[in-house]
């Protein structure tokens, strides 16, 4: 059976497999030889994208961090905001400054690609921006962000709008 999950897994990656794979390798105790053997293979196909999935599913943030640049790198495409979000998500407690740094390369994008629903999820991203400095004790940090975004951005009544509903 672990041998048909293995196949299963580079056959078609996903999360689904992979729990699969160590749910049947750990009886064994064959699962940290396998997942070893299973990331670095990934890397070397440079499957970053998958790897980073993967240690935020093992709740290893440092680890999928460092993954999620080597896939933004590695792409041509970049990598989803979704992939990005659920990253700068499971750093928010651990590696703020670094939260921060992916909720704000999000809100960028999102500001970029204009329209009022853009516009609303933008501020509410800002929301946690503000409530990581708040915790960091930066809260001139915070300031000196939201006035830059303000000004640079001006002539973006809808933004403005967004941002004054959001209490920004």
């Amino acid at each position: 059976a672990l041998d048909l999950a293995t196949k299963l897994l580079w056959m078609r990656p996903s999360i689904e497999n992979y729990a699969e794979m160590r749910r049947l390798a750990e009886p064994l105790a064959k699962w940290q030889g396998l997942r070893a053997e299973t990331q670095d293979r990934l890397a070397k196909k440079g499957e970053h994208t998958f790897l980073t999935e993967i240690f935020l599913e093992e709740a290893q943030i440092d680890l999928a961090l460092a993954s999620l640049e080597k896939a933004r790198s590695a792409s041509r495409w970049g990598v989803s905001d979704t992939l990005q979000l659920q990253v700068a998500e499971a750093a928010r407690q651990d590696r703020p400054r670094e939260s921060i740094r992916l909720y704000l390369q999000i809100i960028q994008r999102l500001i970029a690609n204009r329209g009022r629903g853009n516009y609303a999820q933008a501020a509410e991203h800002l929301k946690q921006v503000q409530e990581m400095y708040r915790r960091l004790g930066d809260l001139q940090g915070w300031q000196r962000l939201i006035t830059n975004l303000r000004e640079e951005n001006r002539s973006l009544r809808a933004l403005q709008d967004e941002l004054n509903r959001a209490r920004l």
